[in-house]
């Protein structure tokens, strides 16, 4: 159809639709509670130890025996490798001209 023309009307003979009905009750508390059925908290069961040697003493806590072990720690050569890096993967150069801004 173009702009400005008549339109013709045309009569509708059939059209569906759909009905919702809101129900109000959600839970069908008639069956539903029947079902369910609560129990009180247990209390957490105390664990003995079964050593009989007497109590176990852990050795102390060090790097050398923690999952650190092999951990190397950061050094100043290692931080400006990174810096320069860093620094030649932005666009600050390109924007910057004179070094002393």
């Amino acid at each position: 159809m173009k702009y400005g023309q008549e339109s013709k009307i045309r009569k509708i003979q059939s059209c569906h639709y759909v009905v919702n009905e809101i129900n109000e009750e959600v839970v069908d508390h008639q069956f539903y509670l029947k079902m369910v059925e609560t129990q009180p908290r247990r209390r957490d069961k105390l664990y003995k130890s079964s050593n009989k040697m007497g109590s176990f003493i852990p050795p102390e806590w060090g790097f050398d025996i923690s999952v650190f072990k092999n951990y190397r720690y950061d050094t100043p050569k290692q931080f400006d490798r990174c810096f320069k890096f860093d620094w030649n993967c932005t666009k600050i150069p390109k924007f910057v001209k004179n070094p002393e801004d």
